[in-house]
């Protein structure tokens, strides 16, 4: 079985950021999700944000198999008393692009399963930041103001997308079923109007958003886009939308795979003694922090 280092970004919409989020959180925390218990543990590491999810099985009796003579044999096992079957998972963080690598493996929380458990915790801090803003207004919490700043936190929401690998152009966008946004960026400011003009050499970047309307149709936007990106000679961007399967992609057009490490699950094992009073310090975790200070700038970190 083999243990793979797949990559992801968050989206923070809102008015809670990520800065918050993360913030709120605390070291470790214990949480149902799924029928399984959770418990999840949190670092920062060179500017890196760093965690660890340990998944407790609800079952806790396991089968080994056995060959002899051409016999086959199965035996159960069982845990000692108070101990439970269990997997994990380590996800390291950019927190300024929200860019990241997650570690899993076949049975483990699968990446998606980790974006919905984000946005369970992330609803918290909602909780928090709203019934604060809302013990702020001068007005009393009933007032015309109070609802407002209800309203506004209804917008509040985090969503994971995972990325996937970068071949050819209408081979990716046929993977989506609509599409709903395109964001790119050029290396230098294009001015519109001759306001922009000073500018012009002051610019790292510049970054543009384009959000499409349900209405149309993902073949009309594959076409334009097809022929816009090759023209305008655009190689850094993203496409967002649905998958068949409903969930979430991105396509990023930099030359990104879909895996960017792989291990021998048995050849790791040494490594999953974590230290969990600083799990920065483990050695698994250890190895993906290495995998994405190896993709620095993928990551938009600084290489070390």
């Amino acid at each position: 079985m083999q243990a793979r280092i797949v990559g992801f970004d968050l989206t923070i919409l809102g008015p809670v950021s990520y800065a918050d989020f993360w913030d709120d959180l605390p070291w470790n925390l214990e949480r149902e999700f799924r029928k399984q218990d959770r418990f999840l543990y949190f670092a920062e590491a060179d500017g890196l944000h760093v965690g660890l999810m340990i998944s407790a099985k609800d079952h806790k009796s396991s089968c080994r198999l056995s060959k002899t003579e051409g016999a086959i044999r199965v035996t159960v096992s069982k845990p000692a008393p108070g101990e439970t079957l269990a997997d994990y998972n380590v996800f390291v963080l950019h927190p300024t692009t929200q860019r990241g690598f997650y570690l899993q493996y076949r049975g483990s929380c699968a990446v998606k399963q980790f974006g919905d458990l984000l946005q369970r915790l992330f609803h918290s801090t909602i909780q928090k930041k709203r019934a604060a803003a809302v013990e702020a207004v001068e007005e009393g919490p009933t007032s015309k103001r109070a609802n407002e700043v209800r309203k506004l936190y209804k917008t509040a929401g985090l969503q994971l997308t995972q990325w996937i690998r970068s071949s050819e152009l209408a081979d990716l966008l046929a993977r989506l079923s609509r599409i709903d946004e395109f964001e790119f960026e050029f290396s230098a400011l294009v001015p519109h109007t001759n306001l922009f003009s000073p500018l012009t050499g002051a610019v790292k970047r510049e970054v543009h958003k384009i959000q499409f309307l349900p209405k149309v149709t993902a073949n009309s936007i594959r076409n334009a886009l097809k022929n816009l990106i090759p023209a305008l000679g655009i190689n850094s961007g993203t496409i967002r939308g649905p998958n068949s399967c409903g969930s979430r992609e991105a396509i990023h057009l930099a030359q990104n795979p879909d895996v960017f490490a792989t291990f021998d699950f048995d050849t790791i094992t040494d490594d999953q003694a974590f230290n969990l009073s600083d799990i920065k310090e483990s050695s698994l975790v250890q190895r993906v922090i290495a995998e994405a200070r190896g993709h620095a700038t993928l990551l938009s970190m600084v290489a070390k």
